[in-house]
């Protein structure tokens, strides 16, 4: 009898303790009072409701109306209050969500600033968004100089319409510019960020309040529909998980190749693994099919980077992808032994992309090369966290080569081909 008893004690404080670790629960079958405020964030006729969902029963449906541009839920409760989240402290959030339309939006999921824009200029430090069929995470680090936002792409998959997806985002929040940081878990299985590595360092803390907003923010043109079920907040990424969700997966061991097997597209995480590479490159533009090419064959710095039909005598069309560790590379032209970099190593949008000598403080000259699948990569500055991009998707000889944020075009797509 006391060895059954001290079972049943320990039994009960294990539970308790386990319990202790989720701080909200926001199973719709509670209703909208989960929430600190719905209100002007879905203006009639948008609403927030609960559905019946035939494999999950019970779901908040947000119903973001053609002509509207939100229609969202804005912070949580607990214990019939307004929950405050500490700076310095570390959440797990996670949610199952099912989308009506995959048209280009601005969110389905914010960490807010309240007030709006904050102290450094952060707004919302995270967005997950869909543009180009994916899902897309950003980071708002703050203004530049110029007074454009300084902002970065650090994960995408892709995402259809009407198909459960289970995300789980982690957050240890701080008021000190990359003080703080994200993970991202999608369904079931840690994603790598931008950078090669599963945690991204970033502010996430602006202001005397932040929260998450759930519901579709954007696609003003178009009806977009938003299902959400088993809502979870918690001190642990296990409490994010939706009841009986199991243990998390995490990241697979690297096994990309330059020339993978194209696989059809569908809802799966973006490839985790750093790309292996070795010897002489052509950088082909996926919609284009054209290579990166620096312009005249020139030897000089700042010679332009455009892309030009591939061939000829000169080598200016071909590059060596060198690595040179925590998944970042150099990428150097070999008719001229200068760098790929992008110039005055501008944070900006539509900053040009030329070659240089490699070297100096800055990290503008460093590309990690991150696989979107099918054989495909996109090319990310590591001082920009922007991509490489064809212009205006255009397709003739001699369209520029730039930076911008990554959002799933095929002209910030490129394909790797070996060359002798």
């Amino acid at each position: 009898m006391r060895h059954s008893v001290a079972l049943t004690i320990f039994s009960i404080l294990s539970t308790a303790t386990a319990e202790a670790s989720l701080i909200w629960n926001g199973d719709a079958s509670g209703g909208t009072g989960v929430f600190k405020q719905i209100g002007s964030n879905c203006a009639s006729p948008g609403s927030v409701t609960v559905a019946s969902d035939g494999t999950y029963g019970s779901v908040f449906r947000y119903n973001k109306p053609s002509g509207s541009d939100r229609c969202e839920s804005h912070g949580i409760t607990v214990g019939g209050s307004g929950y405050v989240f500490q700076n310095g402290s570390t959440y797990y959030m996670g949610w199952r969500y099912k989308l009506s339309s995959t048209v280009d939006n601005n969110a389905q999921f914010q960490w807010k600033v309240f007030p709006a824009p904050g102290p450094a200029g952060l707004n919302w430090p995270l967005a997950l968004k869909v543009v180009g069929n994916r899902a897309v995470m950003l980071n708002r680090k703050g203004i530049n100089p110029d007074t454009t936002y300084e902002v970065y792409e650090i994960w995408s998959a892709p995402i259809t319409a009407n198909t459960w997806n289970h995300m789980v985002v982690g957050a240890k929040l701080s008021g000190v510019r990359d003080g703080g940081w994200v993970e991202i878990w999608l369904n079931g299985v840690q994603q790598t960020l931008l950078g090669g590595t599963t945690r991204w360092n970033c502010r996430l803390y602006d202001t005397e309040h932040v929260c998450p907003k759930w519901g579709v923010y954007g696609a003003m043109n178009d009806t977009v529909i938003d299902y959400v079920h088993a809502l979870r907040i918690g001190t642990t990424v296990s409490d994010a998980l939706p009841p009986g969700g199991g243990t998390p997966t995490p990241t697979p061991v690297p096994r990309a190749t330059i020339t993978p097997t194209p696989t059809s597209p569908g809802p799966t995480a973006t490839p985790t693994a750093t790309p292996s590479f070795s010897g002489y490159y052509r950088i082909m533009a996926r919609h284009s099919g054209k290579a990166a090419v620096v312009q005249s064959a020139a030897t000089v710095n700042s010679a332009d980077v455009v892309q030009w039909t591939y061939g000829g005598s000169a080598t200016n069309d071909e590059w060596e992808v060198r690595s040179i560790g925590s998944g970042y590379f150099r990428v150097i032209n070999r008719n001229s032994g200068k760098d790929m970099v992008v110039q005055s190593a501008s944070t900006a949008e539509g900053a040009d992309i030329f070659q240089y000598a490699y070297g100096g403080s800055a990290t503008n000259d460093e590309w990690a090369i991150v696989s979107v699948g099918s054989g495909y990569f996109r090319i990310t500055n590591r001082n920009s966290g922007k991509s490489a991009e064809v212009v205006g998707s255009g397709t003739a000889d001699g369209a520029d080569i730039v930076q911008r944020t990554y959002v799933g075009g095929t002209n910030q797509q490129f394909q790797l081909v070996a060359v002798p």
